[in-house]
């Protein structure tokens, strides 16, 4: 719909533009972590890597929730790395 796709900045700047906010005051959550936290961080915003699988170690570049039941606290804590 957009004309583009994750990881491409574009995109994290147009969700920004139509929620009317500046990257820095957004976050983004995903599981697939180019595409996601790190284009998301790369454009601005405040990327969290969903990582439901048990194997993988947390990312220092960013927070790293392993449930969305997460995310609230985070928020409220406004960690960022």
């Amino acid at each position: 719909e957009a004309g583009m796709a994750k990881p491409e900045a574009r995109i994290f700047f147009e969700a920004c533009r139509r929620a009317g906010e500046q990257p820095a005051a957004c976050w983004h959550v995903g599981d697939r972590i180019n595409a996601d936290p790190l284009g998301a961080t790369a454009a601005g915003l405040r990327g969290v890597w969903l990582n439901r699988g048990a194997a993988a170690a947390p990312d220092s570049r960013f927070p790293t929730i392993r449930s969305l039941a997460e995310l609230p606290a985070l928020v409220r804590e406004g960690a960022v790395t």
